[in-house]
């Protein structure tokens, strides 16, 4: 079952992130720059895709033929 799956890796997520947060020191630090590290590749992947559409002129999701 995928949704059991799913859970399973948001529930090691969470508690990995969880357990840095409360170690405190260089664990804290470095579990901070990892979510920081994380959101500017997150954000840097949606524009070169979004960027990359728009020059080929192919849509981000494509629609189902009738």
């Amino acid at each position: 079952m995928p949704i059991l799956g799913l859970v399973a890796n948001v529930a090691m997520l969470v508690t990995i992130f969880w357990m840095g947060f409360l170690g405190g020191g260089t664990s804290q630090v470095e579990s901070i720059g990892a979510l920081v590290i994380a959101g500017i590749w997150a954000v840097l992947s949606a524009a070169y895709v979004v960027v990359r559409s728009r020059q080929t002129g192919r849509p981000i999701m494509m629609v189902p033929a009738d």
